[in-house]
This record gives structure tokens, sequence and C-alpha cells, in this order.
């Protein structure tokens, strides 16, 4: 292409490419990276292929901007603050999103991270950012800051001597808040016990041998459940607070807690599986019957998958569901269930699942993880469970699964039967 060609054109050419081919562009001569490097620091490309290129549910994942995402077009005013986030974060998002695809190869490297057996085994497991959170058999939490190394900070909270059920990150209080321009570096954890919740926060302060110092918001009182994932964290709330379901009522929690609705007695005491999404938390019950309630208290039936519910996930419209006959079933748009026979795939127990943006992990009896790439919401719907990587564990039982990615790769992390280790891995 001659010399005297116009930049602008060019500009307006590159303008109408997919991400992959823009990018592809800029090895072509010198001239061609300067236009496009300049594109991409003067105007807003990363964030219009991020909007057009990814699914709503798998960016939010990625980004935790949910009411922003939620309701953005192009042009309008949360469109407008998405862009002041700057052009090399929503590029990271973009690289992110297109890193989960390795997951599909068999080339992965897995790394045995040793921790006191003292502690018991783990029961719980989460990604925030770069760190990961594990709670254990005699109720303590731990941060890792380095996998690779086997470097871990001081413990979050002291022993309770009651297994952590579950623990959930605020996604506002983390490294996605500071790019958001919010200069308190308050992050924010809610560990869940099966007879109460515990809120803490670092308030970004440090003790004489410079660890973190954790310091604890509230602990409140919650109905005792056999089953952990009765409880579910709801989206939203402000930097350090929490809003979640437990108990037929949804708490919010800031300086003190109150219950500000209230579910129909019909549903109190059979609840098995709970999960949420914006204005909406999907209910299973042992009963096998699947419903949800909207922020009006209207509760809305979607089917009955036969037996009893263990387990929710949902992200946007889409909802995944695991029942004790070890059926995984998917449903769009809140329609009627499709069950994926995970006990013929697999032939075992299915113990665990997890899905974060477009990775989906599947935990089974005798110490077996199964991953998938799942980019689209058909990919989930058709998705045939005999073709994923499989991952062999030396242990009995898998406890608890996150999902999450280091900069570079995506990564896994497992936590098995097997006293004193956790896996962690990477592709």
């Amino acid at each position: 292409m001659g010399t005297n060609f116009p930049n602008e054109v060019l500009e307006n050419i590159f303008k109408h490419m997919d991400a992959r081919s823009f990018m592809l562009n800029k090895k072509v001569c010198i001239r061609w990276k300067e236009i496009i490097s300049k594109m991409e620091q003067m105007g807003n490309v990363w964030l219009d292929f991020c909007l057009l290129e990814i699914p709503k549910w798998i960016l939010i994942d990625i980004s935790k901007l949910y009411h922003d995402l939620v309701e953005t077009s192009k042009g309008d005013i949360f469109y407008h603050m998405l862009s002041k986030m700057g052009w090399i974060f929503w590029k990271e998002i973009f690289k992110e999103y297109v890193r989960a695809s390795h997951v599909k190869q068999d080339l992965y490297v897995m790394t045995n991270v040793k921790y006191n057996p003292d502690f018991g085994q783990v029961t719980a497991l989460a990604f925030n950012d770069l760190v990961l959170y594990s709670g254990f058999e005699n109720g303590g939490v731990c941060l890792w800051k380095n996998l690779d190394t086997c470097q871990k900070s001081t413990k979050v909270i002291d022993l309770v001597y009651s297994p952590v059920q579950a623990i959930y990150c605020n996604p506002k209080g983390s490294m996605t808040s500071q790019l958001q321009g919010v200069s308190k570096k308050t992050e924010t954890l809610m560990v869940v016990y099966k007879d109460k919740v515990k809120l803490c926060r670092n308030e970004d302060k440090k003790s004489k041998d410079n660890a973190a110092l954790w310091q604890w918001q509230q602990e409140i009182s919650r109905k005792p459940c056999e089953n952990p994932h009765e409880f579910c964290s709801i989206p939203g709330g402000h930097l350090s607070s929490f809003e979640w379901y437990s108990g037929g009522y949804i708490h919010h929690a800031e300086e003190t807690t109150k219950r500000i609705s209230v579910c129909d007695d019909l549903l109190d005491g059979n609840i098995t599986a709970a999960a949420a999404s914006k204005g909406k938390i999907v209910f299973g019950k042992n009963s096998g019957e699947v419903f949800f309630i909207t922020s009006s208290s209207s509760v809305t039936m979607l089917d009955n998958l036969g037996s009893s519910v263990r387990w929710l996930i949902i992200k946007g419209r889409t909802i995944l569901c695991l029942t004790d006959d070890s059926n995984i079933h998917v449903s769009a748009n809140f329609a009627t269930f499709r069950k994926l026979d995970a006990h013929k795939a697999f032939g075992c127990h299915v113990e665990c699942i997890a899905w974060h943006a477009s990775i989906l992990v599947i935990g089974t009896k005798y110490g077996v993880i199964h991953v998938y790439h799942v980019p689209t919401e058909e990919s989930l719907l058709k998705l045939d469970l005999s073709k994923s990587t499989v991952i062999h564990l030396n242990s009995e039982h898998v406890n608890a699964i996150a999902i999450g990615d280091d900069g570079s790769r995506p990564v896994v992390a497992v936590a098995t039967d097997t006293v004193g280790i956790m896996h962690v891995i990477r592709w």
C-alpha cells in the first residue's frame, strides 16, 4: 500500500475489523503499528471489542463490573463511565477472554501447594483477582499471593472450630475498584459457616512484619443448614457490604443487619440450593423443583428435575444445576432445563461444579476433574460432557474448585480430601 495513502482512511478500515484481525495488522509494518497503537491509546477500540465480541455474562465475570455492563449501550452514560477505566484495562479483559480457550488443550502444569495439615481438609476456595482464599475444616481462612513459590500471607481469621462452607469476595473491594477510581483499598470477605456469617475487611494496614492486618466488620448468626449451597451472596451492595440469602430471608449488612425481604413460607425449610443474579434469586428444593423469586417477592416455578437440587449457578439468564442423581441441567432465559447425563458420561458421582467466565469445571468422585470451554450460551446448552480435558488427582473426593486467571494463563484451584495439599492447574 502506498505511503501517500491517508492515515485517516486506514483508521476507518481498522475500526471495522474484529479484535484478532486488528492485532494481526499491527504486525504488518511499522506504519500500521503506529496507527493502531495510536487508535488504542486515544480511543475506545478495546472497550468496543469487549462489548461486541464477548458475551455479556462472561464480560461481567471477568471485569466484575456488574451494573454498568448490564445497562450499557454505546454512547450512553454507562459507556462513558466504562471508557474512563482506560484502554489497557479493556485490552487485558479481552486477552483473558481469549486465554480461556487454552483449557481445551491437554498441555497444563499442576503445582501442589502445601499447607499445615493441622488445619484439616480444604473445604472452600475463592479467587479474587490474583489472590486465592482457602477455607479449612478447622474454620480458618488463609490467602495465597504467590502460589508458585507456596508463599501465603497472614491468616485472614482465627479458628472457630467449624468448617468453612463458602467464601465470597466482594468484587468492589479488589483491584477492579482501584481501576474504577476508588481510592480506598478495602478488601472485603464473607466467610460462611453452618450457623454464622463473618464479614471482614483489610483496611490496607500493615503489621510489624509487613503482613496485612485483617479486622472483623461483624459476625452474624444464620439459620443452621446441612447443605451449604442453601446460602448465596447477592450481586451488588457497597464497597464493604454484602447482601445474601439464607434461611428464607434476604439480608443486607453494613453497620447493622436487616431483613429486607421475606420469602414465601412455602419455600422456607425445603431449600437445598440457591444462586443470585441481578434482581432474581433462583432456588432449588429437595423435591427437585427449581423456581425464582424477584425483588417484588413474586415466585415463578421453572421446572421439576426429579431429584434433590444440590448446586445452582446463575449467570445472566442462564442457570446451571447439579442434582443428587449426578445429572447436570442447563436452562437458558429461565426456560425448561435440558439434562446433561453426567453420571453416564463419567461413570461416577459428581461432587462439585464451578463456572467462571467461559470455563466450566466438574469434579467427580475418585479425584477427577473435567474442564470445558463454554464461550457461548449455545455451547453450554449443547455441551458434550465426554469431550473435556480430564485431570486425575491422587485422591478419593473433590471438595472445592475455584477458577481464575493469573494475568497470563487460566488457573484452576482444586481442593480434595487429601490433607495438607491443594492443587493449582495452569494452561
